[in-house]
């Protein structure tokens, strides 16, 4: 029987994430939320057993949350300098993690132990970002086979700054990975990687590298545009999104690049981790609730009001925004827009981080508007989860927005989204007026107007007509907004890549 177990075993595929971001331990925004959920998903998804190993740099902000959790580091591996100016590091894994997905990380002080993941407190990008983001992944790529047993199957580099994982995978380390498939996916276009092409060697690239099909783009070298170039396949995160990438005016000027690449582009929906995001048990929430009309979104609709000092009674509508503050959100748009829904009874609970004017405005708003409209400045989880459960209606006018969680967030929440229709927001959120399996409210395009008509066409339904208003919320609800789906896509894709990785021989950067 041992020796039939043996004969009858597959083989685990065995995959690498390269990430800037992963939560619960380093975050902005989405990419850390999908890095943190997804490898999990993976495991669960099919009959072919999957191991995952996540890298990502050992920020000072790493540090702090392993701290809270009372989690440890256990050293893995020291690693010697790599090409260029890329310093010797250490590989550290968090300790007691699943020996099906490792959380890895690359210690390397004089690079990460300083505030801010990617600028300071100022708001001043760190000036040595292509060396440290250029050290995560020769130093991800150097560890991974000690610790998956071997070399990846899979590399899988997230945004511009684990492209680089993609050259180092088909130039220096091309003896060991040679059979590996690289599959990035681009959570966010608008983010690149530019910088002057002078760092070049200094990131182990040569001259020949910055070339227009590669790493060049109009007198900068582009690291999303080289791993776009080179990688087996490509994703983003909603098939719309992948469509808009490929359009000049959507295209974060990449669009020619990305149809010359189409072939190997798909676009796949993002989930959210349906354990951490869960009204019926969520410790974060005042009262856990299972269905949108329970006592229990009432109550948490309450406690936010007394949080924030909001002045809300039991039929006031909340609008709830959880966003960077970012010109790609619209939130300046929705600051022109709100008062119209503010002098219908609206209140509003505004939670951001960012660009200092955008806060200004804001604050400026709630000054004006004791009672009616409040918002907090920073990074808050917790506040974060009490306003999908007590806000009864959730807004994100992104001017554009790959996939998009928050609209997912709410829904699961029973809070229904009103969204600009772009991206993952027109892939996942269903107009009112659509019919019996609507789940929002979509406006196109985006502008003061359109935004203020589909503020007051949500404020009309939540008044008048409150038997569909709950109808809405069930059907967000009711989604399957987790992993599952997802999940399966990308090992479809993670097949693809490697039939195509078989096929075609290492790629030369150079010449």
């Amino acid at each position: 029987m041992e020796a039939l177990d043996r004969l009858t075993a597959v083989a685990p595929l065995k995959v690498l994430f390269v990430s800037a971001e992963a939560a619960p331990w380093c975050g902005t925004g989405g990419l850390g939320d999908v890095v943190g959920a997804l490898p999990d998903a993976l495991v669960s998804a099919g009959a072919t057993p999957v191991e995952v190993a996540v890298v990502c740099p050992l920020y000072r902000d790493v540090r702090r949350r392993a701290a809270a959790r009372g989690a440890r580091f256990q050293h893995v591996t020291d690693l010697p300098a790599g090409p260029g100016a890329i310093p010797a590091t250490r590989v550290v894994r968090v300790e007691g993690a699943s020996t099906n997905v490792q959380f890895c990380f690359v210690d390397c002080p004089p690079l990460y132990d300083r505030e801010g993941l990617y600028d300071d407190p100022r708001g001043w990008t760190h000036g040595d970002n292509v060396e440290r983001f250029a050290t995560l992944c020769f130093a991800a790529l150097a560890a991974s086979p000690g610790l998956l047993g071997g070399a990846p199957d899979v590399v899988h580099a997230h945004d511009w700054h684990a492209a680089l994982a993609i050259a180092y995978a088909r130039r220096q380390l091309a003896a060991d990975f040679a059979a590996a498939a690289t599959v990035l996916t681009i959570h966010n276009g608008g983010y690149q990687g530019e910088f002057d092409p002078a760092v070049a060697p200094r990131v182990g690239l040569e001259w020949g590298d910055v070339v227009f099909s590669r790493f060049e783009h109009f007198g900068r070298l582009n690291l999303l545009k080289g791993g776009i170039a080179l990688a087996d396949a490509i994703t983003t995160v909603s098939p719309t999104h992948a469509q808009e990438l490929q359009r000049d005016e959507l295209g974060h000027g990449l669009a020619p690049h990305m149809r010359f690449h189409s072939a190997r582009l798909s676009g796949i929906v993002n989930g959210i981790d349906t354990h951490a995001w869960d009204p019926a048990h969520d410790p974060a929430i005042a009262a856990r609730y299972d269905r949108p009309d329970a006592a229990g979104k009432r109550e948490c609709r309450a406690a936010l009001a007394n949080e924030l000092g909001l002045d809300v009674e039991d039929q006031t509508p909340v609008i709830g925004v959880v966003a960077r503050l970012a010109e790609q959100k619209g939130l300046d748009v929705l600051a022109d827009a709100i008062g119209a829904a503010v002098d219908r009874g609206a209140r509003v609970a505004l939670l951001g981080a960012g660009d200092p004017w955008l806060a200004a405005r804001w604050r400026a708003l709630a000054a004006a508007s004791p009672g009616r409209i409040a918002v907090r400045i920073g990074f808050d989880l917790g506040l974060a989860h009490r306003i999908e459960a007590g806000a009864d209606m959730f807004a994100m006018p992104s001017r554009y927005e790959p996939c998009g969680l928050n609209q997912l967030y709410s829904m699961r929440y029973g809070t229904v989204p009103i969204v600009h229709g772009v991206g993952g927001l027109a892939d996942t959120v269903v107009d009112e007026g659509e019919g019996a399996h609507a789940t929002g409210f979509v406006f196109r395009p985006l502008g003061v107007e359109t935004l203020g008509a589909a503020l007051a066409r949500a404020l009309d339904v939540y008044r008048d007509r409150p038997a569909r208003w709950l109808e809405l919320a069930a059907n967000g609800m009711a989604r399957d907004s987790s992993w599952a789906p997802g999940a399966s896509a990308y090992l479809d894709v993670y097949a693809t890549a490697r039939a195509r990785a078989r096929t075609l021989p290492a790629q030369p950067l150079a010449g």
